[in-house]
């Protein structure tokens, strides 16, 4: 799964906070909604904002791990 996140900063190097704007299944999605948001801020010439599509999603391997080491203990 594919999330796009906006991240409105407050001053250069300081983040004021992160946006959750949407969840995708594949890049593709993700990339031409990622675009779609940066024109629309090109034009209304807002405050610095930086847009990135983050994959995330839970390695099965691992997961089941996780679920072995700690049955019992929750």
């Amino acid at each position: 799964m594919w999330v796009l996140l906006m991240i409105i900063f407050a001053q250069p190097y300081q983040v004021e906070y992160i946006n959750l704007l949407g969840s995708y299944k594949h890049k593709e999605e993700c990339v031409i909604e990622k675009d779609r948001a940066v024109n629309t801020m090109n034009q209304t010439n807002s405050r610095p904002v930086s847009f990135g599509c983050l994959k995330i999603g839970l390695n099965r391997t691992s997961t089941e791990f996780h679920v072995k080491q700690y049955k019992g203990k929750l």
